[in-house]
């Protein structure tokens, strides 16, 4: 009996984050082609970083990290079948530089003090915000007639989840984030040789238990706020050992 058969909550929380992920890493697949093929352009000196098409390009490979909440918002929503246009909306606000300027000039809702937390590039806070907004549409839909609904529950998730959000659910996230990234780097800084072993040898447990997805968070996190990620090329050496081995059979 494997763990997924054993703990059927671990199962279905692996699952939710395959299904979020899923369609992201895609995106950050071709994203991570273009930076590369722009690096090796400005390598050769077929392009120069000033020039204008090369900026062009280099923001179009950019700017999926900096709105990456928007893009999880929307995945979120569709595996939580709430409302997609509600949660992208909340997403849009946490990532617009308006609102970063506010929080970090100490902002105020009903009069305390917000949190100076920013949310381009993040991760966990808009999957947190997004849960919320699924029980708080479920309770809304239950309580307040049909007539009503269309534009009362929009109205009142934003109220209730954006204030939860910003108080609360922001800064925990990132810094649950920030705590697994920070884990993984000081194991990587100890020594990458024997951190990028563990990993590779592990990655086949992790692939029969069917959480290597689980992973997707950390690789996307890492690589939106260091701008490179090692996790991916512990995976690479597992494939390559696995098809190694393949090949001596």
């Amino acid at each position: 009996m494997d763990v997924a058969t054993k703990h059927p909550l671990f199962e279905k929380g692996v699952q939710f984050i395959a299904a979020i992920f899923g369609p992201v890493v895609n995106v950050l697949c071709a994203v991570g082609l273009l930076k590369g093929a722009l690096t090796i352009c400005t390598t050769l000196h077929w392009l120069a970083p000033s020039n204008s098409t090369y900026q062009v390009l280099w923001l179009l490979s950019n700017v999926f990290f900096s709105f990456l909440p928007i893009f999880l918002a929307f995945t979120s929503a569709k595996v939580l079948k709430t409302n997609p246009f509600t949660a992208v909306l909340i997403a849009a606000f946490l990532v617009q530089p308006q609102l970063t300027t506010l929080l970090t000039h100490h902002a105020t809702l009903f009069g305390v003090t917000l949190p100076n937390t920013r949310y381009e590039s993040t991760v966990l806070p808009i999957i947190f915000a997004v849960i919320l907004l699924y029980f708080v549409e479920s309770g809304l839909k239950r309580y307040l007639p049909e007539v009503i609904q269309a534009m009362f529950v929009p109205l009142l998730s934003l109220l209730i989840v954006l204030p939860v959000t910003l108080f609360l659910l922001g800064p925990i996230g990132n810094l649950l984030a920030k705590g697994v990234t920070l884990g993984y780097n000081n194991t990587m800084a100890i020594s990458p040789i024997i951190a990028m072993a563990i990993l590779s040898g592990l990655f086949p447990a992790f692939i029969m238990v069917e959480i290597s997805t689980a992973l997707a968070p950390v690789v996307i996190n890492n690589i939106a706020v260091k701008g490179d990620d090692t996790i991916l090329i512990s995976l690479g050496i597992c494939l390559f050992s696995l098809a190694g081995m393949s090949l001596a059979v």
